[in-house]
């Protein structure tokens, strides 16, 4: 059994293999340290000279000499690692199992004899040798070739090296400032006019419904800014010459907008034909392209190449914006945008009639900066309104708004529709309401019979009727002409009153001779008057009169109207003529 141990072969461990890697690895770079010290030195002095913007201000033939040095000092530890007397050697196997048995403190060579042969070919010396390898293999246990011994002290005694890389550091967190440089600073030939000559002014501009006061901005600002959506930016740089300012939406895959001066589109606007000063959507738009050339050269040569410019854009999403030359940055700021959302209306309650016949309405509306208006849209409903030719349009319904303010609140309207072509109609009233940004927002739609004003008189009731039919759809003509001849064909058996008989035959006249729409609506108004005639007799005409007086002194009192001016019509007189016609009823 002890015969058959000995002969067997020793085999390395996965584990050894990986010490042997690393092992490799730590030599290789011990012996390469002095080289690769030397590079990241040179490197590292490259931008500290980049970054703290040395090399815009270095004239020519000083840049091209501090270049020319740091790029002999790259050479040299280059060669120093390939042609230098401590060139580079890479380890062997022996050398790395040396190392490994040395940092591990093993004696007798026990790693090293598991890869070596004995001299003789005598089967007695060979197995004593495959014994003592199988002895050594036991001391085969948590070897190590420990951690690189760089003793970069001996190369930089000084501690210079701490230095360059506090200064590294220093000069990168410099650069992203607005007197920072840049790599390129070292390859390209520097402006005649620094940047930090450069006065650089901007602000943003909430709109003026949100009441937020402006905020201006400074280079130093590095966190997001909160800005309402619509928010205008404005910049103003004292010298513009190779300055850019681009605007980096946040969203994933849009592309940067390159914002143009005001003066360049406005010239870029003239260039066009289109004459004037362009607004803030020309100006976005001629950002996204160079301005054409006019006849009298570039549009670039009627703009200054130095001197002040101002930018201006409206911020709509969420990015960066970004002002700078091609050497160094002048200010970047990141903007959050809060979006305006749209307005909501909504009906709390079912639309109601009221005592005088006027349609209540009682509604709620919302929105983050107040609703600005609201509104009342009615549609005639059924497949008739398809191809109707109406000679008035829906009655305009203003809504009134409670005090404005954020949040939903709650509105109440009265309107009285009763004089409306439209009263009695069956409709679909759907509630708008709209915000200083134009923004609108929809109720749902009910379907309603419009409120109208009630007729006892059967005639006076036919004649309101046909007066809607006619209102609603001028195509109808010949069917209210009809309709108007069997109401008056025994007019003076059914109608009490010849006025009526002779104004209904009037108006059957004129609505069977119209020419025109204007004709036809003239035709509607005398058919409502018939009606009221025909119901009330003169005291409607007064009581309209009474009204009429009503509102315009009201209407006075609400515009700050004195004792002195001239009051509209007499409301007494008017008062006093509806009494006078109801006792002559």
């Amino acid at each position: 059994m002890a015969e058959n141990d000995a002969s067997r072969t020793w085999r390395p461990t996965r584990r050894l293999g990986w010490t042997r890697r690393t092992t490799f690895a730590a030599m290789l770079l011990e012996r390469s340290w002095p080289a690769i010290l030397g590079l990241a030195a040179t490197a590292a002095l490259f931008l500290i000279f980049a970054w703290f913007g040395l090399f815009r201000l270095m004239p020519d033939i000083l840049r091209i000499l501090v270049l020319g040095l740091i790029g002999i000092g790259a050479a040299g530890s280059i060669a120093l690692l390939v042609f230098g007397g401590r060139r580079l050697r890479i380890p062997s196997a022996g050398d790395v199992d040396e190392r490994i048995e040395s940092t591990s403190r093993l004696t007798h060579q026990p790693l090293r004899a598991q890869g070596e042969q004995p001299a003789s070919d005598d089967p007695f010396a060979a197995a004593l040798w495959r014994e003592h390898q199988r002895r050594m293999s036991d001391n085969l246990r948590h070897l190590t070739g420990g951690a690189p011994a760089t003793r970069s002290e001996r190369i930089d005694p000084f501690g210079l090296r701490a230095v360059v890389a506090l200064l590294l550091v220093t000069s990168f967190a410099f650069s992203f400032g607005p007197d920072g440089g840049r790599i390129g600073d070292a390859f390209l030939r520097p402006l005649s006019v620094e940047a930090a000559g450069r006065r650089v002014d901007a602000w943003v501009t909430p709109p003026a419904y949100t009441r937020r006061a402006p905020i201006f901005l400074t280079s130093g600002d590095t966190q997001p800014l909160t800005v309402p959506e619509g928010s205008k930016f404005s910049l103003r740089v004292s010298n513009g010459e190779s300055v850019g300012v681009n605007f980096e939406p946040a969203r994933e895959g849009a592309e940067a907008v390159a914002i143009v001066s005001t003066a360049e589109a406005e010239a870029a606007a003239a260039a066009a034909g289109e004459g004037g000063n362009p607004g803030e959507g020309d100006r976005t738009a001629a950002s996204d392209a160079q301005p054409e050339a006019q006849s009298g050269g570039d549009v670039a040569a009627t703009v200054p190449a130095d001197g002040p410019r101002d930018y201006e854009y409206t911020i709509a999403e969420s990015g960066s914006l970004n002002v700078g030359t091609s050497f160094s940055s002048l200010g970047e700021w990141r903007f959050d945008v809060t979006p305006d959302t749209d307005p909501t209306i909504a009906f709390k309650g079912e639309p109601s009639e009221a005592r005088n016949g006027a349609l209540q309405l009682t509604y709620e509306v919302g929105d983050d900066y107040g609703v600005r208006k609201a509104r009342g849209e009615i549609e005639i409903e059924g497949a008739e309104a398809a191809g109707a030719r109406p000679l008035y349009p829906a009655p305009e319904m203003r809504l009134a708004l409670p005090r404005r303010g954020q949040g939903v609140a709650e509105g109440k309207t009265s309107v009285d529709l009763t004089e409306s072509p439209y009263s009695g109609a069956d409709v679909e009233l759907t509630l708008v309401a709209e915000d200083d940004a134009g923004q609108t927002g929809r109720s749902q739609t009910k379907a309603m019979t419009l409120p109208e004003r009630r007729f006892l008189n059967p005639l006076a009731r036919a004649v309101v009727e046909q007066r809607r039919i006619l209102a609603l759809d001028a195509n109808k003509t010949r069917r209210v002409v009809e309709m108007l001849d069997a109401v008056t064909l025994r007019g003076d058996e059914f109608i009490a009153n010849p006025t009526d008989y002779l104004a209904l035959q009037a108006v059957r006249t004129r609505i069977a001779t119209a020419h025109d729409d204007d004709t036809l609506r003239s035709a509607v108004d005398f058919m409502w008057e018939i009606a009221l005639g025909i119901e009330d007799g003169d005291l409607s005409l007064a009581e309209r009169r009474l009204r009429d007086a009503r509102e315009q002194l009201s209407e006075a009192l609400e515009n700050g109207a004195s004792n002195e001016e001239p009051r509209p019509a007499d409301a007494g007189t008017a008062r006093g003529d509806a009494g006078i016609h109801a006792g002559a009823r």
